[in-house]
């Protein structure tokens, strides 16, 4: 769970998120069962408040190989 600090229309907006993925320039938000889109210079800040994971785009999701 997160607490994710945006700039909507230019007033600070808090959202509690179960899962924030980052991607393409857009902040994918998804909060009290509503998926919301903001663009990331609209991003303030991301504060973690339990376990969670912040996926950057899907490449991330792969696994690849191994590197020494």
């Amino acid at each position: 769970m997160f607490i994710v600090a945006v700039s909507d229309n230019g007033q600070e907006r808090n959202l509690v998120a179960n899962e924030v993925v980052l991607s393409n320039g857009t902040v994918i938000v998804q909060a009290g069962g509503q998926r919301h889109e903001f663009a990331v210079a609209d991003l303030i800040d991301v504060v973690p408040v339990q376990a969670g994971v912040i996926r950057c785009g899907y490449k991330l999701l792969e696994r690849g190989q191994m590197l020494n």
